[in-house]
């Protein structure tokens, strides 16, 4: 079974019209055959009949038809023959006259009953050609004219023949010609069949682009005027996203009231063990906080598994980096550190904004804990990805502990603030979104983030 539509729609249009074409023109080519046989067969009988009407018995009893003009028969081996028989008492035929044109040789005449006074059939000519031979059986009184003759019963055979090999090339011509014509009709058709369907498929093509850009976030709905067939495909399609959009802003809100179903009980837990300095409340205090770390870090995996594959989502890069360099550098601002920021303009992400706020925020705030006096921000795009490179003039991090930086609470100097949550949670973002997160050395001598993300058109 052909799974290509295309494959199906052209051997079902051009199919059936060449089998057509080849069934006509095999029909074609048979009735014109019939038709030249027909005229070959009628023009022998007609010189027959010419020869029978010129021809007389001299004196002597002899036989021999001339036919006025008829040069054909005086041209050697011309293809055109007649030769006159005597039958014999016994049955014996006996040659009495003969055209010029077969020289020496005897045609030989086709089997038939004696009971009859014409027929027809093959033989073979004097130089091996085929031929077709018309006999006509005639009594001498019959060609006297009322003059007598020696022996008024005798009879003739009078054998007219003419070779097949003309007939043979004409029919090679015809088919040869109805052959080109039905090459060239059977090209036309299959060039129409391709325009058909490639006409017909098109709408097709604006379906998958429509797609192609909700999926890229260049749109949110399947929108355009589609023919009546596809038109309900187009409307299912809308129905869908819209239901989808309705399960993420569901799953939204339930991530959301959880969040502060567990943050409430959490701050009532470190409001109860805040200021007393017994092993329990610095239990208490400590697991509370890792709590809320793990919460926080659930929740924001739940909302981007949630987020990620939204179709149509598209977030510009800019806007979301200024706003974050421009509240960074406030908070820091005791620092003196320099953040400097290279965004083109028109740069667009496909997926949520939080999510970027999420992954950028992170690591620059990762970044102005540790650097000295510069980070730098880069973003750039590489195929159909977004590459952000975050880097830092701070101690950086040996090849050796870069995984461990990773992973989900752990922390390689305690002695600044945070839970260790940070880099593991911007993992979970960019996996989800099917990107990729290196950490190496930078240029400055600390650490370099490159993180890729998918690129909206």
């Amino acid at each position: 079974m052909l799974r290509s539509l295309r494959a199906r729609l052209l051997v079902f249009s051009a199919g059936p019209s060449l089998i057509f074409l080849v069934v006509g023109v095999v029909v074609a080519a048979s009735l014109v055959r019939s038709v030249q046989r027909e005229d070959f067969e009628d023009t022998l009988h007609q010189e027959l009949y010419q020869l029978v009407a010129w021809a007389q018995v001299d004196d002597q009893g002899v036989f021999d038809p001339k036919l006025p003009g008829a040069t054909r028969y005086e041209i050697t081996f011309s293809g055109w023959y007649y030769q006159v028989f005597q039958v014999a008492e016994e049955g014996t035929l006996e040659v009495v006259a003969s055209s010029p044109s077969l020289q020496q040789a005897r045609l030989n005449l086709p089997d038939v009953g004696t009971d009859r006074n014409r027929w027809a059939g093959r033989s073979v000519g004097p130089t091996g050609e085929p031929l077709l031979v018309v006999v006509q059986r005639i009594p001498a009184e019959a060609l006297a004219d009322g003059r007598p003759i020696p022996n008024p019963d005798d009879q003739f055979l009078l054998a007219v023949a003419r070779s097949e090999l003309p007939l043979t090339q004409l029919n090679a011509r015809v088919y040869r010609a109805l052959g080109v014509g039905a090459a060239v009709v059977a090209l036309l058709l299959t060039i129409a069949s391709v325009v058909l369907v490639a006409v017909s498929l098109k709408p097709l093509a604006r379906v998958q682009r429509a797609l192609h850009n909700i999926r890229s976030g260049e749109a949110t709905r399947l929108d355009g005027n589609f023919p009546q067939e596809i038109e309900p495909l187009a409307d299912e399609i809308n129905l869908l996203i819209g239901e989808n959009e309705k399960v993420v802003e569901r799953a939204r809100t339930q991530v959301g009231n959880l969040a502060h179903a567990l943050k409430t009980p959490l701050s009532v837990l470190t409001n109860e063990a805040r200021g007393k300095d017994t092993s329990l409340a610095r239990a208490v205090a400590e697991q509370a906080a890792l709590m809320r770390s793990q919460v926080d870090r659930y929740l924001a995996r739940a909302r981007v598994a949630a987020t990620s594959q939204v179709l149509g989502t598209r977030t510009e890069v800019e806007p979301v980096i200024a706003r974050l360099a421009r509240a960074l550098i406030k908070i820091n601002s005791d620092k003196g550190i320099t953040l400097d920021v290279d965004v083109p303009t028109g740069l667009a992400m496909r997926g949520e904004q939080q999510d970027l706020e999420e992954v950028i925020g992170n690591v620059l705030e990762n970044a102005f804990k540790w650097a000295k006096s510069r980070i730098k921000l880069k973003v750039e795009k590489v195929e159909s990805d977004l590459v952000f490179t975050v880097s830092d003039d701070g101690p950086g991090l040996a090849p050796e502990d870069r995984p461990q930086a990773l992973k989900r609470g752990q922390r390689l100097d305690e002695t600044t603030p945070g839970t260790g949550l940070g880099l593991s949670i911007v993992t979970d973002i960019v996996s989800a979104y099917g990107g990729e997160l290196e950490l190496g050395a930078a240029a400055a001598g600390g650490l370099e983030v490159k993180i890729s993300l998918p690129s909206a058109r």
